[in-house]
């Protein structure tokens, strides 16, 4: 089964979180599996500037800050979610991005099957030393 990846990405958490209603409601009545949202981490972007414009008199400094917020989503790809999806009006400052993905699960090697796999290896490599 394919899954939609929504990463949203934009300056007001307010924002972000209507969004995230709209995609859960949107959900919710197409009956498709949601995950999420789940908040990343917020990245912050600091600029130090100098206050005065010729660079005399004391150093004296502003610093400006901006906070990018983030969420993650993951959604099942059914046709009509993602038409409903892709029709939610964003904002200006919000910046949306959709992924389709395949999942496909692997199993965890028991450490009999890693030793059998490293001893192939290893005898396969002195194979190719020999030769």
């Amino acid at each position: 089964m394919q899954q939609a990846r929504v990463r949203l990405a934009g300056t007001s958490p307010e924002d972000l979180d209507n969004i995230c209603d709209d995609v859960r409601e949107i959900a919710n009545k197409t009956g498709v599996a949601l995950s999420g949202p789940i908040p990343l981490p917020t990245k912050t972007l600091e600029i130090p500037a100098r206050k005065s414009p010729d660079g005399e008199g004391t150093a004296t400094w502003e610093h400006w800050e901006m906070r990018v917020h983030k969420r993650l989503i993951d959604i099942d790809a059914d046709e009509r979610a993602l038409r409903q999806l892709m029709r939610i009006q964003v904002p200006n400052d919000v910046s949306i991005e959709i992924v389709l993905e395949d999942w496909v699960w692997v199993r965890e090697a028991t450490p009999v099957a890693f030793a059998k796999a490293c001893s192939l290896s290893s005898h396969l490599l002195g194979l190719v030393d020999q030769g």
